[in-house]
């Protein structure tokens, strides 16, 4: 099922207790691939949205930097497939 709800920079960074710069980080590390040219017209996804949260979570709770929350999320997502094969 494909969702076509998208989300602004804004209402990423106050959803999930971000400041604008942890935001950028997340894109410059492409955590995340947001659409739009520049921080103010960036639109996320459903899918970027969810990374956003668990990568806030990361970096919120256990203080990481953002090179850590992209391995982070990449194992997380290996073991997801691994338990989920198709």
């Amino acid at each position: 099922m494909i969702n076509n709800i998208f989300y602004t920079s804004r209402a990423v960074c106050v959803s999930h207790n971000i400041d604008m710069d942890t935001l950028v980080d997340m894109v410059e590390w492409r955590i995340v691939k947001p659409m739009g040219k520049t921080p103010s017209k960036w639109l996320f996804s459903s899918i970027d949205n969810k990374r956003i949260e668990i990568a806030a979570k990361y970096h919120n709770n256990l203080h990481l930097e953002p090179a850590a929350i992209m391995v982070a999320l990449s194992l997380s997502e290996d073991i997801e497939e691994l338990r989920n094969p198709m």
